[in-house]
């Protein structure tokens, strides 16, 4: 994958894609962060329910953990769907193989402590196993990968590649700033946008179609 400049593909197809798709199915990407806010909600539905304050713990924390993690999980689904078939469907946030999910949480698991330790060790090599690892959750997802697995495929995938990486990172923020400086409702269109560039970039790397630097 030498070849293959990152930040390019991310730039010139990944967010000519990502923003494309985020104007022609708004309606599809909203229905997704409504459900998303709903789960995220479910806590201070409960405490408003009980007449409790909107920050006191209950058991809808545990609902909204799980819906969360299950969500998230299943947008990944989306975006590579997106990108491969140009179309997906809300069956996607919830219709998982089971075995594949838990093996996608328990590589979270590892990688944030990975990732966890870099950042204790002075934050740069943090930032560099961030980068390294940029990809992974779309290898345990995608495909039959264990936990060690999706990490190597990532790592192997991202060698030479950092600085890239990091510019992407840097560009997506700045994507995510405006979309917030936009009271808030850009996030629509911006999370979309970044997040199917991401998966153009996860396609292009499995396809194996050239991309030169």
């Amino acid at each position: 994958m030498k070849d293959i400049n990152f930040y390019r593909v991310f730039k010139d197809d990944g967010l000519k894609l990502g923003w494309k798709h985020a104007k022609k199915d708004f309606f599809f990407f909203l229905q997704v962060f409504v459900l998303v806010g709903i789960a995220s909600a479910i806590p201070m539905i409960v405490n408003w329910i009980y007449g409790m304050p909107f920050d006191t713990p209950n058991f809808g924390d545990v609902i909204s953990t799980l819906l969360s993690l299950i969500f998230s999980f299943g947008m990944i689904k989306i975006f590579i769907h997106f990108v491969r078939k140009g179309k997906a469907d809300l069956k996607d946030l919830r219709n998982h193989d089971w075995v594949r999910f838990l093996r996608w949480f328990l590589t979270r698991i590892v990688t944030a402590v990975l990732i966890g330790v870099g950042m204790v060790l002075l934050i740069v090599p943090g930032i560099y196993v961030a980068a390294r690892l940029y990809l992974y959750e779309y290898y345990v997802v995608d495909q039959k990968l264990n936990t060690i697995e999706a990490i190597s495929a990532s790592w192997e995938v991202t060698k030479g590649h950092v600085w890239q990486i990091i510019g992407i990172g840097l560009l997506s923020f700045g994507i995510l700033l405006l979309g917030t400086l936009a009271l808030g409702i850009g996030l629509l269109w911006a999370i979309p946008t970044v997040k199917l560039a991401q998966a153009t970039l996860y396609k292009k790397l499995t396809s194996h179609d050239e991309y030169l630097a």
